[in-house]
C-alpha cells in the first residue's frame, strides 16, 4: 500500500492535472464563443443586406406594377398573385 505522504502527493498531482484540464477546457470554450460570435455577426450582416435588398425589390416591383397599370397591362387579379412577404 501507499504511505500517507504518497497518497497526499497523488492527490496533489491529480488536483493539479484537473486544474490544467479545466483551464484548457475553458480556453477551448472561449475560442468557440469567439468563433460563434463572429459567425453571428456575419449572419446578422447578411440578414440586414437581404432585408435591404428585399425592400429595394419591393419598391422596384411596385414601380413596375404602376407602369403596367398605367399601360393597362396589369389587373387586380395579377396584383393579388404577385403580393408577398420577404
Amino acid at each position: 500500500m501507499f504511505t500517507e505522504e504518497a497518497r497526499k502527493q497523488r492527490n496533489r498531482d491529480a488536483q493539479a492535472a484537473f486544474r490544467e484540464r479545466r483551464i484548457e477546457y475553458i480556453k477551448e470554450l472561449e475560442e468557440r464563443v469567439k468563433a460563434y460570435s463572429a459567425r453571428l455577426r456575419a449572419l446578422e450582416s447578411k440578414r440586414t443586406d437581404s432585408a435591404d435588398e428585399c425592400l429595394m425589390l419591393r419598391y422596384k416591383n411596385s414601380l413596375l406594377e404602376r407602369i403596367l397599370l398605367h399601360k393597362g397591362m396589369f389587373s387586380s387579379k395579377s396584383d393579388e398573385r404577385m403580393t408577398g412577404n420577404c
